[in-house]
């Protein structure tokens, strides 16, 4: 079976299954102050936290690595993971030359200890595992406040924690320069701007002089003009808000990164259609941007349309001829307003019976309106000698 078939098969599987468990839940909306102060209060993580959302982690994760070209993008990983490698396969040439040789300073000796890397909120551990079987003489720590990550069956150089880094206050238990890479991908769910705060501080912290950190994170709203996805882009910023949460967090990494000190910032994002990317003869590639720590460019960028040709089609012709990428983002995304279905009925003020009509309509909605959602990548490395 193909990645692409793998991908549909477990994304489908894992939307049955939270169809079919939200469909027994019933709830009631409640008064605007009752339900102001529990989106204040109440809720801890907005995401389900059940086997089906890992089956919607592990799908999610082999359609970022298909957009992005692979499973990194800062340069000079391959090397820095496996000295012994004579081509870099990161999803981004290194456009600058000294990245590649810093990193051969970095990792001189073969007698020296095995790389370290992080995956910061691993979730089942699908990067962690790929990355570790792709370099196994490196070491792979992932850490997740949940333990859905294999217990067992898994590389020997691959291993997990159960942390809580919110609890702690953004510290990370480990040492002071020890780690050479950190990679973290959607965490914004889970993080306040007080914490984005603290871990650029702990990253700084536990990364080695000359390592590499690597963020990965989606616009929490979609880019359309049809008045129901905006209402729900609206709810969206609006419950993101009231838990003092940056929903705008992911359009600004690279400057999150320059501000805290990191050099050799660069950033990318990646547009991804939601159902209705038409293709004539053969599938063509999201769009990609790439921008240096300056985000002005980027934020204007990004409210453009990904630049697909298209045709003019009648509606039975647009879905036969909508690729395969754009199918799997649609129902990614609809699998990921599922599996908020508890905190974004109630941001809504929905019962779920209306809640559920609503997401049910909005990819008919997300073609005819060809709504994308943009995903973001930043990468960059410690100074040598900071400051």
């Amino acid at each position: 079976m193909s990645t692409t078939e793998t991908i549909q098969t477990t994304a489908t599987t894992s939307l049955k299954m939270t169809w079919k468990h939200m469909m027994s839940t019933t709830s009631l909306a409640m008064s605007p102050k009752k339900r102001k102060q529990q989106l204040q209060e109440e809720w801890g993580y907005v995401l389900a936290q059940d086997h089906a959302e890992q089956d919607r982690l592990v799908a999610q994760h082999y359609l970022l690595r298909i957009i992005f070209g692979g499973d990194f993008s800062a340069p000079g990983i391959a090397h820095l993971l496996d000295p012994s490698s004579s081509s870099p396969s990161s999803s981004i040439s290194s456009t600058c030359s000294s990245s590649s040789s810093s990193n051969k300073h970095h990792r001189t000796s073969s007698s020296s200890p095995p790389p370290i890397v992080l995956d910061i909120g691993c979730g089942p551990g699908a990067w962690t595992m790929e990355m570790a079987s792709m370099f196994p003489k490196a070491t792979f720590i992932g850490i997740d406040q949940d333990q859905f990550f294999p217990q067992d069956i898994k590389p020997k150089n691959c291993h997990f924690r159960s942390y809580n880094i919110e609890q702690d206050g953004g510290s990370l238990p480990f040492p002071d320069s020890s780690v050479d890479y950190i990679y973290q991908r959607d965490m914004n769910w889970a993080m306040t701007t007080e914490l984005w705060k603290n871990l650029m501080r702990e990253y700084m912290r536990v990364l080695k002089p000359g390592g590499w950190i690597e963020l990965v994170e989606p616009d929490f709203e979609t880019q359309s003009s049809l008045p129901n996805e905006c209402l729900m882009n609206d709810k969206i910023l609006e419950g993101m808000i009231l838990r003092q949460q940056n929903p705008y967090m992911a359009r600004h990494l690279s400057t999150l990164l320059a501000s805290n000190g990191f050099r050799r910032v660069q950033s990318q994002f990646q547009s991804l259609p939601l159902g209705w990317d038409p293709v004539k003869e053969e599938e063509k590639q999201p769009t990609t941007s790439s921008a240096t720590s300056c985000d002005i460019q980027q934020q204007q960028q990004q409210q453009q349309r990904p630049t697909t040709k298209t045709t003019t089609l009648n509606n039975n012709n647009n879905k036969k001829k909508c690729s395969e990428l754009a199918r799997l983002a649609a129902s990614q995304h609809l699998f990921l307003l599922q599996s908020l279905r508890p905190w974004l009925s109630l941001v809504m003020n929905l019962n779920i019976e209306k809640f559920n009509n609503h997401i049910m309509g909005l990819p008919e909605s997300w073609r005819l309106g060809q709504t994308y959602i943009n995903w973001h990548c930043a990468t960059a490395q410690k100074p040598y000698h900071p400051l």
